[in-house]
C-alpha cells in the first residue's frame, strides 16, 4: 500500500527496473476514483488535486497522471504504454492486462481488496 500511495502521489516515478511509471486515472466524480483516492491516498478528489498542483509548482512532480474518461481507456492505455499502471472495477479486467490484488489496510486491523491492472 506505501508503495501504491507513492506511485499515485508522483513520489515514485520509476519502476525497479528503471523503466519510467505512467498512472492512468478516471476522471473526478468517478466511483473507482474516489475509493481508490480514498483508500489507497486517504484523500478526497479535491484533496488529490490541490497535492498535484502543490507538488507541480514545487518541481516536485515529474508528470501528472493521465486522465481517462471509461475503463475501457484505461485498459488500453495500460495495455499500450510501456511501464503504466491503472485501475478498473474488478468485473472490467480482461485478458489485455494483468491484475494484481492488494490487500491490507492503511490501519492495523483494518483489511480490503483492491485490484489493479497493471502491464
Amino acid at each position: 500500500m506505501v508503495d501504491l500511495r507513492r506511485i499515485l502521489l508522483g513520489e515514485t516515478s520509476r519502476w525497479p527496473d528503471g523503466r519510467r511509471i505512467t498512472v492512468a486515472m478516471r476522471d473526478t466524480g468517478q466511483a473507482e476514483r474516489d475509493a481508490v483516492l480514498r483508500l489507497v491516498c486517504s484523500m478526497s478528489d479535491q484533496d488529490f488535486m490541490r497535492y498535484l498542483l502543490h507538488a507541480t509548482f514545487r518541481g516536485a512532480l515529474q508528470s501528472s497522471p493521465k486522465i481517462l474518461e471509461t475503463s475501457n481507456g484505461v485498459r488500453r492505455f495500460v495495455f499500450n504504454v510501456p511501464g503504466a499502471i491503472g485501475y478498473v472495477r474488478g468485473d472490467e479486467v480482461d485478458t489485455s492486462v494483468k491484475m494484481l490484488r492488494i490487500t491490507g489496510g492503511p490501519s492495523p486491523g483494518q483489511a480490503f481488496g483492491l485490484s489493479l491492472p497493471i502491464k
